[in-house]
């Protein structure tokens, strides 16, 4: 399978500068966005996130015609069905009414938890695919970005990696670690980091300095909306986070995000 994950992920992270900027502080080339992007993007951002979230309930849904009752593994995959089918409607509801912003919770997410819980949803598209690789350092304090829209942010990043690679020949290394993040003024205070890295396709220079474009899409006719990564900046942005990008053809990508710790935080994750 070539260079390991792990060796990827510290190769490229080496290779990228841009994967140091400080929260708020956007890479070159990459165009601004206000909160939640502002995000203007309408109906296709919307159905673009029904969509990852469907996903989830079309694996499980495909897994069951094999299973010849109703045992553990077909009982899990029928509460995956309802979790995922309850959170599209959650997030159709939400951008239907437009609500007023919410304040982040004080006890904010958990972030292995999350991390979790989406690779549990999207194990299934996965299958025969990837292989799935989770790394959770020392104890993490929760992060401000609320759990449902860190499951938003990491179901973007992982759905993507899984179909950048080609099946059987991949793996997905998640990992999550404590970190220092930048904020207003040259403030530093505590976070938690977590990267995505897999060894597929890559993405060329010219491609990856426009992902985070508003409906920018290599996907073609696949189906590809384009908004998935303009969300996911403007979800780690709202929050006082940063996420950016490396990847090289042919080698693989890492995308890595940082999100401030509530308060003092410490409780696990």
């Amino acid at each position: 399978m070539g260079m390991s994950v792990a060796v990827l992920e510290d190769y490229l992270v080496q290779e990228s500068g841009s994967l140091s900027v400080s929260a708020g502080r956007p890479s070159p080339g990459v165009p601004q966005s206000g909160p939640v992007q502002k995000v203007q993007l309408g109906e296709a951002a919307v159905f673009h996130e029904i969509r990852n979230a469907l996903a989830g309930v079309l694996g499980h849904a495909e897994l069951l015609p094999l299973l010849d009752d109703l045992n553990a593994e077909a009982a899990s995959s029928l509460r995956q069905i309802v979790l995922s089918a309850r959170r599209a409607l959650a997030l159709a509801n939400a951008h239907r009414q437009q609500p007023a912003p919410v304040a982040t919770p004080p006890e904010g997410a958990k972030p292995f938890a999350v991390v979790e819980e989406v690779v549990e949803g999207l194990r299934p598209i996965g299958r025969g695919r990837v292989g799935f690789e989770l790394c959770n350092e020392n104890v993490l304090p929760r992060v401000t970005c609320p759990a449902d829209r860190l499951h938003q942010v990491l179901s973007n990043l992982v759905k993507n990696a899984v179909e950048a690679i080609a099946p059987g020949e991949g793996l997905i290394r998640i990992s999550t670690r404590p970190a220092r993040c930048s904020i207003a003024r040259g403030h530093v205070v505590p976070a938690v980091e977590i990267i995505i890295a897999d060894n597929g396709v890559g993405m060329t220079p010219e491609v990856r300095a426009r992902i985070f474009e508003p409906h920018f899409t290599t996907k073609g006719e696949s189906g590809g909306t384009g908004v998935g990564l303009s969300v996911v900046q403007a979800i780690v942005r709202e929050h006082g986070g940063y996420v950016n990008c490396a990847s090289r053809p042919g080698v693989g990508t890492v995308f890595r995000l940082v999100l401030p710790a509530v308060g003092d935080d410490q409780s696990p994750a």
